[in-house]
């Protein structure tokens, strides 16, 4: 299986009840910090659904590698798939509450909340206003 397509199938798994195969499937890309995950179109959306699935549940040993907001911007970027054109701040609020960044990740959500409500991204709102509430009483 491609690298890139891993975590997404990590999802599927999870959405079926089958836990410990995702979980399996996202140790796979995950280890040593996604070196065989290339940086190419597909690593934005790859790392984004990494994120997602690692934060539910929270799996560290998954996230380890994910968080890094330098290269999701500018020149650092790698050419962007069309079906993901940017990781969404609920992401990186994942990452960053899972590598034990709290108040970091709280940022990252307040931060999505307004982009992707100015934004008219509703249902992403929603998410990352779900998210900040449970890191809000995540104490």
């Amino acid at each position: 299986m491609a690298p890139a397509y891993r975590p997404g199938y990590a999802w599927v798994l999870a959405g079926q009840g089958r836990e410990q195969e995702a979980h399996e499937q996202l140790r796979i890309i995950a280890a040593d910090s996604f070196a065989e995950l290339p940086f190419d179109t597909n690593w934005l959306s790859a790392i984004g659904e990494a994120m997602e699935r690692a934060a539910a549940p929270r799996r560290a040993d998954c996230s380890t590698g994910t968080h890094r907001p330098d290269a999701y911007a500018g020149a650092n970027s790698p050419p962007v798939a069309q079906s993901s054109r940017m990781v969404r701040g609920s992401q990186l609020g994942h990452a960053a509450l899972v590598l034990g960044r709290r108040d970091e990740a709280i940022g990252h959500y307040e931060a999505a909340v307004r982009i992707d409500s100015a934004a008219g991204l509703v249902p992403w709102a929603e998410r990352a206003r779900h998210a900040l509430a449970a890191a809000v009483l995540d104490d």
